[in-house]
């Protein structure tokens, strides 16, 4: 057997193993190359999203913007930004509003989105490239872009204020231990006398209160000396006061009279019918007197009729006094609209576009109300005071408050410290509450607030409905909303000096069980700061107020 001779391949394969290192060494520079260049770019583009970021913040304190003139004033609140705040790489010669709203994002652009929302695309920034030019990629365009909103902080409350009463001290009051519900039955007279008349002054008194009446009897038959002034509530009554005067000496006389109404009309909140009874005979029509009540609001002076709580539905259902007790304990969790130019004559919403009801399910943008004439004292201790569904009561919350004021103790109701805030305590030095709530105008000083009130379970919003008096039922149009704060101050108060009692607006009754009524004082939207970035509570801008402007997704 031979044996062929082996040939040696080490020194051909040195020569493959040499090039095969230099081509990797050309790929791994390349990729060095690109990922520094890379590196850069990315730099680049997180400077380029901070500045949209800020640009976009800038514009949406602008917003709304609901026409040119006032979408224009947001575009050139984003150009004047971007072009002070420019980022290397980006030529920000010759950028114009026109430019941010030509359709185009490759330069940059504004898109409103709705009102009160608006998306900002930056000018692009060039990156050049340094080594990885050798690769052939010489540069590239970085750009970012940002989405802001405005919103409203605070909650809106379940309660609602006519027109005439968006200022200044109001009251809200239930009546427990009366019905406080109009049924929509009215009491039918067992007989009545086509002649007889009657009126009467004042017609309105407060919950459980005692008042003196001035009742006129016109139209008398000749030879009556006596007569029963009667109220009626519903279909349920009477509630008789018989009254006696000198003898009519010739038909169609009139006799005034006064008399205490005291608190078996008082104690039942609502609207009751006063007539005039002679002879077993009810006069031809009746007097509307208003016990003010069924967790209503009212301005400090009168007005008839009964306006007050809504029947707000909620996104997980409930039962009415559950929902009732969570609106005011977190406040409503749906967004409420200002109703389109012009409101209904009457203030209340028909039911076509463009009024949207306040019906279950919730939803947003709601523009017309759901007044409820109930009486719900137990809903509105709960949502105030004891707590509903796993949450502490509104003014339960946050008890120690900014003020520095010692939390108020209801022990019969909770054994939760009550916060104990004053609108006051938020106001500069050398100012008092009159100056932002007497009128809503100029007259008020502007922006004087510190944003630190968006904390305080105190401060709500109420809505403002188109009706002028508080007899309006129904579904109502919203017109505005009024900022309010609860507590019983009055206009005299001042930063250190305040007349807010012990109890600060909240009254009990039922031996301190129960709360009876609620006193706000409203102010002027315009007293707030312009703008904010508290999250306390948040919802969608209400037209009017502190807005927090924030970027979204």
């Amino acid at each position: 057997m031979s044996t062929r001779p082996t040939r040696s391949r080490s020194r051909d394969e040195s020569g493959v193993i040499a090039v095969l290192v230099a081509l990797m060494a050309i790929v791994l520079l390349g990729i060095a190359a690109l990922a520094v260049d890379m590196g850069n770019a990315y730099a680049r583009k997180r400077l380029v999203q901070t500045e949209v970021d800020l640009a976009a913040l800038a514009g949406g304190a602008k917003l709304p913007a609901t026409d040119t003139a006032s979408r224009l004033l947001a575009v050139e609140a984003v150009l004047d930004y971007l072009q002070r705040n420019a980022t290397f790489g980006q030529e920000q010669d010759g950028w114009t509003a026109a430019q941010l709203q030509d359709g185009s994002i490759s330069n940059g652009e504004v898109v409103f989105e709705s009102d009160g929302r608006m998306r900002v695309t930056a000018p692009p920034a060039t990156v050049n490239f340094g080594l990885a030019g050798a690769l052939g990629f010489s540069a590239a365009d970085v750009n970012a872009a940002a989405s802001v909103q405005i919103g409203s902080p605070g909650v809106v409350m379940p309660m609602w204020l006519p027109s005439s009463c968006s200022v200044g001290q109001v009251l809200g009051d239930t009546g427990p231990g009366g019905s406080g519900s109009d049924s929509g039955a009215v009491f039918t007279p067992p007989a009545s006398d086509n002649q007889l008349t009657v009126s009467a002054t004042p017609v309105t008194t407060a919950y459980g209160s005692i008042t003196t009446v001035s009742v006129t009897l016109g139209k008398l038959a000749k030879d009556v000396d006596s007569a029963t002034v009667a109220f009626t509530f519903g279909a349920t009554g009477p509630v008789s006061y018989p009254v006696t005067f000198p003898k009519t000496t010739t038909n169609n006389q009139s006799r005034t009279v006064t008399l205490s109404v005291g608190t078996n009309v008082s104690n039942t909140s609502g609207q009751w019918q006063l007539w005039g009874v002679v002879a077993g005979k009810y006069s031809k029509s009746s007097v509307a007197f208003t016990v003010e009540g069924a967790g209503t609001l009212e301005c400090s002076t009168s007005q008839r009729g009964n306006f007050g709580q809504l029947d707000s539905p909620r996104k997980d259902g409930g039962t009415k006094k559950t929902r009732y007790a969570l609106n005011l304990a977190i406040g409503i969790d749906h967004s409420f609209e200002t109703y389109p130019e012009p409101l209904p004559s009457t203030g209340v919403c028909g039911s076509t576009s463009p009024a949207e009801l306040d019906n279950s399910p919730a939803r947003d943008g709601r523009n017309c109300l759901n007044s409820d004439s109930g009486n719900d004292g137990p809903g509105l201790t709960d949502g105030l005071l004891s707590g509903v569904g796993g949450y502490p009561g509104r003014l339960a919350n946050r008890p120690s408050g900014a003020c520095g004021r010692a939390p108020i103790s209801f022990s019969k109701v909770t054994s939760a410290p009550i916060n104990n805030d004053v609108l006051s305590c938020y106001l500069p030095t050398g100012y008092t509450n009159a100056n932002i709530a007497t009128a809503v105008g100029p007259g008020t000083a502007q922006g004087v607030l510190s944003d630190a009130i968006f904390a305080s379970p105190r401060f709500v919003w109420v809505p403002v409905v188109g009706c002028s008096d508080r007899s309006c039922k129904g579904n109502l149009a919203i017109q505005s909303f009024a900022s309010c704060f609860i507590t019983d101050e009055g206009l005299t108060s001042s930063k250190g000096s305040t007349d807010a009692s012990g109890s600060n607006g909240i009254t009990l009754t039922g031996g301190g069980t129960q709360v009876s009524s609620v006193q706000l004082l409203c102010f002027d939207p315009a007293a707030l700061p312009e703008t904010t970035t508290s999250t306390t509570g948040g919802m969608p801008y209400l037209g009017s107020g502190t807005k927090v402007v924030s970027l979204v997704e």
